[in-house]
């Protein structure tokens, strides 16, 4: 539990640190939740992590410059999915505490 401290000179990084921890879990509790409800989200899923390894073997085959290529727009692809996840995540959260601020119920 985070507890504020007069003496905390990293309040706000703490804070900030517990926020984010809180939203990681919200949103992992979020994708377990994806995965038992859409069957079409658990069998993609699966295929994508079943299939990594032979991606890669597939991959390893190609020319140096296509490979370093094919890995590199994965990796951003992947990276921006990830963010655009996370943001939007925090942005539900944030605009519903707006919301509820609005209507006087915060």
């Amino acid at each position: 539990m985070f507890i504020f401290n007069q003496e905390d000179t990293n309040l706000d990084s703490r804070f900030e640190l517990e926020v984010t921890d809180f939203l990681d879990a919200c949103l992992e509790k979020v994708l377990t939740d994806l995965k038992s409800n859409d069957p079409e989200y658990a069998a993609d899923k699966e295929y994508v992590e079943s299939n990594s390894q032979k991606l890669e073997d597939a991959v390893s085959d190609l020319p140096k410059a296509t490979r370093d290529f094919i890995k590199d727009y994965l990796y951003k692809n992947k990276n921006v999915r990830r963010l655009e996840r996370e943001y939007a995540y925090y942005r539900g959260y944030t605009d519903c505490n707006k919301l509820l601020k609005m209507i006087g119920t915060l």
